[in-house]
């Protein structure tokens, strides 16, 4: 089963994405024998638009457009309810063993 993260913003070259390719490839080498692979990211450019609330739908339009159509979506946000790893986890889980192609982690 394939996770995707798509996230907006970019993060720049330096220490931060030299962690997120050494997680990543992590990730991915011991995801296989969960059945928990390929992890890919996506990155999403901010909106320009004027208003907050504009550029709220612009990014969320755009979050979606990035995901496969019959991806299983978790949406991050820090307004958002709190989910333990362990729980974060068993969802995870239940998500592969009902058998979907794709899981989406929306930042």
């Amino acid at each position: 089963m394939r996770l995707l993260i798509a996230a907006v913003g970019r993060l720049k070259a330096g220490p931060e994405r030299e962690l997120l390719a050494r997680y990543l490839d992590r990730a991915n080498a011991s995801g296989k024998a969960l059945a928990l692979a390929p992890l890919d990211i996506i990155e999403i450019p901010e909106s320009t638009a004027q208003t907050a609330a504009k550029r709220k739908s612009d990014e969320a339009k755009a979050l979606l457009g990035a995901v496969p159509e019959k991806a299983k979506l978790i949406a991050l946000d820090e307004r958002g309810k709190n989910v333990s790893s362990e729980d974060l986890a068993k969802r995870l889980a239940r998500f592969r063993d009902d058998g979907a192609g794709c899981i989406a982690l929306l930042i």
